[in-house]
């Protein structure tokens, strides 16, 4: 069987959070604030996110808002729960059941929602919980956390209105809108000292050291219990050697 050519692309957004743009880039970002996901140069249609701190160095998508130009301008917006905000009602959909307003056909799987943008051909999803995608035809200029759509990864941070090449950080907090927002240079990690004795002087760094991959939080908890079971520091080091093997 002959399979059809695929003439759509699709933009996710998902965990901490991690974004995978129209022409296949892949950058992590992280900022507390209102972003374009993505949007279609000629301005007929947006699609915005809600980033919020999820973690102590991480942020993660909470909303979804669609934004269509007609006749008149339809705007909805996807909430953790699948609950649906029509701006004058908040609404839920059963399994299976789907409305169209607007414009916009509004549809719950069970464990996504859909919105299909009719008259433009985009398809938007969310996962009731951090995850989402935009999903459109090939080659529609674009602009956005997702990229221009062009094909080419390699030109996705230099596709704000300006052309400047940007590093993913600063092409991200472009596009951030309103006020009050924590960017990114606000969730920069501390260094992690991987020396163990710098860790067990100062009971604060216990933080620093849950942040270490696994492999190396059970190395230096073995060798912890090993070389401190006749000093003060014994207690903090077999605790630290259960939450290794328990994380």
């Amino acid at each position: 069987q002959v399979q059809k050519p695929t003439t759509t692309r699709r933009c996710s957004v998902f965990g901490d959070p991690h974004i995978y743009t129209f022409d296949g880039g892949f950058y992590t970002y992280k900022g507390d604030c209102w972003y374009i996901i993505a949007m279609d140069k000629s301005l007929q249609w947006f699609v915005y996110g809600w980033f919020s701190s999820c973690g102590l160095y991480s942020s993660c998508l909470e909303s979804l808002s669609i934004i269509m130009r007609g006749e008149t301008t339809s705007q909805i917006q996807f909430l953790r729960g699948y609950a649906i905000n029509l701006g004058y009602k908040k609404m839920f959909l059963s399994r299976g059941q789907s409305e169209t307003i607007g414009g916009v056909k509004i549809s719950f799987t069970g464990d996504r929602l859909i919105a299909e943008l009719l008259k433009f051909s985009v398809t938007v999803t969310f996962d009731g919980f951090t995850g989402g995608s935009v999903i459109l035809e090939k080659d529609v200029p674009t602009m956005g956390l997702c990229g221009n759509n062009n094909g080419d990864p390699s030109d996705d941070f230099s596709s704000f209105y300006d052309g400047v090449e940007r590093s993913s950080n600063d092409f991200a907090d472009a596009w951030s809108v309103g006020r009050g927002c924590k960017l990114s240079a606000e969730f920069e990690e501390p260094e992690i000292s991987l020396d163990l004795d710098e860790i067990l002087d100062n009971l604060n760094d216990v933080n620093l050291y849950l942040l270490m991959p696994k492999s190396e939080r059970v190395r230096l908890c073995r060798s912890s219990i090993y070389g401190a079971v006749n000093s003060s520091q014994a207690p903090l080091a077999t605790v630290m050697a259960i939450l290794s093997e328990s994380i």
